[in-house]
């Protein structure tokens, strides 16, 4: 999606629950080192098209959620 292309066309199955899923989960799947940096290379790829996703109601959130790791 970050590079503005439907998953749903390259075998993967989203929708709108996959989104709910994933605002709901975002700190639990990001809270080891090795996924936080996967989704964290995500968000910034995201951050690059900030304005194209501002207005889009399942992503928007993950503009400004923070997926900084707890000391």
């Amino acid at each position: 999606m970050a590079e503005k292309k439907d998953p749903n066309l390259f075998g993967f199955k989203v929708d709108n629950k996959t989104f709910e899923n994933i605002k709901e989960n975002i700190n639990g799947f990001s809270k080891n080192k090795v996924t936080n940096v996967l989704w964290l290379s995500i968000q910034e790829k995201f951050l690059e098209n900030k304005e194209y996703w501002k207005d889009n109601e399942n992503l928007n959130w993950f503009l400004e959620v923070n997926l900084k790791l707890k000391n």
